[in-house]
């Protein structure tokens, strides 16, 4: 489905002469060879990005907690167990922030951007959470629904 949306969008930009920077980069490439050239030149131009955030504290920072987020996915998902839709959402969410930091020439700043956004909504889910029940009374929490 996604990649039926992005052929329609496309369409929509050759049929309305809306000249897209997706129409001028690859749709009028010029065949596959200068497609490939393209491709090619938006991959080095995303890893020059991270040589000029190497230095940052932020984008460490953003390597860090996707790292972490990695390692423990399976208690994130459990965070999301009783929200099937946020966590579609988020899995949405780290899928574009990954092919924006590849397909982007400002790779490193999307990473460090969709890491903060995903962070936010992962933070949500685990402040949502319904407490464990230890025999005491406390404050009511309101589930991520």
């Amino acid at each position: 489905l996604p990649a039926v949306m992005v052929a329609l969008l496309a369409a929509a930009d050759l049929v309305t002469g809306g000249n897209s920077h997706l129409t001028r980069s690859v749709l009028q490439a010029g065949g596959f060879h200068n497609l490939g050239d393209v491709v090619q030149r938006r991959l080095r131009l995303s890893a020059m990005s991270f040589s000029r955030y190497a230095g940052s504290a932020q984008f460490w920072v953003a390597v860090v907690v996707v790292l972490i987020a990695f390692a423990r996915r399976r208690v994130v998902a459990g965070w999301y167990a009783r929200a099937p839709l946020a966590w579609a959402g988020l899995v949405g969410a780290v899928a574009g922030t990954a092919v924006g930091t590849l397909a982007n020439d400002s790779g490193a700043l999307l990473l460090m951007i969709g890491a903060a956004f995903v962070a936010s909504a992962v933070g949500v889910a685990w402040a949502s959470q319904e407490p464990a029940d230890t025999g005491t009374d406390p404050a009511p929490v309101r589930p991520l629904r």
